[in-house]
């Protein structure tokens, strides 16, 4: 799942293939801000959520996520990648808790200098989040930038 230029970083990993099939949902606001087909690898399948209905469905990618999950669309089986803006991937962490499906979420958080030295970069974990030594937050380019979605401390808002 992808929202913006949170594409960027599946089209690698789909060129070379998984261990199954993929199906890519991207979301943008407008039809002009949702990325063409033309990047992915030939026959990738694909599902475009704008948020005015320009193309595709009409909601964010989050609405299109749940709506696959209601109709059964979505295998009990899947496994969820995700990178966008970070409301975006809040609301689709929340979704995939719900729905029982892992997810893995890639995020565009700053790096200052991607070393560990400036802390520009710190994350807060949920509390009682396993495998980062009881820690409250964790520097995203040294523990991430990918992070079990459940391991968040998501804000509300």
């Amino acid at each position: 799942m992808a929202g913006g230029v949170g594409l960027a970083p599946f089209l690698l990993s789909l060129e070379r293939g998984g261990p199954g099939p993929a199906l890519v949902l991207f979301g943008g606001r407008t039809r002009e801000r949702v990325a063409p087909a033309a990047l992915l690898p030939r026959g990738t399948p694909l599902e475009l959520a704008t948020d005015d209905g320009s193309a595709g469905f009409h909601g964010t990618v989050g609405d299109l996520l749940e709506k696959l999950v209601e109709e059964g669309r979505m295998p009990r089986n899947s496994h969820l990648q995700v990178c966008g803006p970070e409301p975006m991937m809040a609301a689709v962490a929340a979704l995939a808790d719900r729905a029982g499906l892992p997810c893995l979420v890639s995020l565009e958080t700053r790096m200052g200098c991607g070393l560990g030295i400036c802390a520009g970069c710190a994350v807060d974990l949920r509390p009682g989040a396993e495998g980062y030594g009881g820690a409250e937050k964790v520097l995203a380019c040294k523990a991430g930038p990918v992070f079990p979605a459940g391991d968040l401390a998501w804000e509300k808002g």
